[in-house]
């Protein structure tokens, strides 16, 4: 048996004659990894966490989510290649265009830390709004629930078990 992993080798690869086995983990999701690394487009990115605006923090100028490691894990391999975008581009929950310069940049276990690159975001996500979080590495992330919800056109219009299981 001849075994190859990665999300980019099974993307990429120009031929895989003599492997036997492909085990490319993100796949099936992408994440802003993947994007940023050539392997997906942005349409391709298929998980996001919703979250809630819990706290506007205005001396320090942020918001505060409730989505923190527990949510979109605490895995720093975006910061390579788009540091700025810490663990999660924040986008609109509708209709996922990002919201420009808005990224979980700081988390604990918990709660979300989007410095705002505009206080203007404050009138624009008041307390109670609800954004999604495109994840740094959706491996993490989606391991972190027991299903999943599939959304079209904003709405939840199925539920997916996750399957266990190696």
């Amino acid at each position: 048996m001849v075994s190859a992993g990665s999300t980019p080798t099974a993307v990429h690869a120009a031929d895989l004659a003599g492997v036997t086995e492909m085990r490319p983990g993100v796949y099936v999701f992408n994440d802003l990894t993947q994007l940023a690394l050539g392997s997906c487009r942005r349409a391709d990115l298929a998980l996001s966490v919703l979250a809630s605006v819990v706290g506007h923090n205005r001396h320090a100028g942020h918001l505060l989510i409730d989505a923190g490691v527990l949510a979109l894990s605490k895995d720093a391999g975006l910061a390579e290649r788009r540091p700025e975008a810490g663990y999660g581009e924040v986008c609109d929950a509708r209709t996922l265009a990002p919201y420009p310069g808005l990224f979980v940049t700081d988390t604990h276990q918990e709660h979300g830390f989007v410095p705002l690159p505009d206080l203007d975001f404050f009138e624009r996500l008041p307390v109670g709004a609800r954004v999604r979080v495109l994840p740094g590495h959706a491996c993490m992330t989606a391991a972190a629930y027991d299903r999943y919800q599939v959304v079209a056109g904003g709405e939840v219009v199925d539920e997916w078990a996750r399957i266990n299981g190696w």
